[in-house]
């Protein structure tokens, strides 16, 4: 016994030398905040005839909701549904084109800031990457994917120049 104190001495010694340093910690997802976000925003750079909108709301501290659509008239000619929530500790925007769609096209959130965030999903035909930012007054948005960029330029309802 007295024999092997010494060698489970040595054996714990041995390990407790780790070079490695401790893994940072998580970032706590409800740190990050889209506050800037929720809101009823009119896209101000629309083609002629159409009027594009996004209402944006927190539904909880780690979700928040958009409903856009496209306005030609009184016809709705596009519309999609997002959700931008963490998923396995990291953040995703997820994109559906119908309520009911049953899959989403799903966007890792890889850049975020005070008042921005980008995310990216490579697999994706178009877009590849979206962009949002909160300039002022302005929500401006772009999607892009290799050469194509749209850009999309937002003011909360009632702040929007009419055209």
């Amino acid at each position: 016994m007295k024999k092997l104190l010494p060698l489970a001495f040595c054996f714990f010694a041995i390990v407790s030398c780790n070079n490695e340093q401790p893994a940072a910690p998580a970032e706590n997802i409800t740190t990050v905040n889209y506050d800037w976000l929720p809101g009823e925003w009119v896209r101000t750079n629309d083609t002629d005839g159409k009027q594009t909108f996004e209402n944006w709301v927190k539904q909880n501290d780690t979700t928040y909701l958009a409903h856009g659509f496209t306005m030609k008239g009184a016809d709705t000619v596009w519309q999609e549904f997002a959700t931008l929530s963490p998923v396995n500790n990291q953040w995703y925007l997820r994109v559906k084109m119908g309520k009911t769609d049953s899959s989403s096209t799903d966007f890792k959130v890889i850049e975020q800031g005070e008042n921005f965030f980008n995310c990216e999903n490579q697999q994706n035909d178009f877009p590849k990457l979206i962009k949002y930012k909160k300039s002022g007054q302005q929500l401006l948005a772009e999607i892009s994917a290799d050469t194509m960029k749209v850009n999309f330029v937002f003011e909360k309802k009632g702040n929007q120049v009419v055209k």
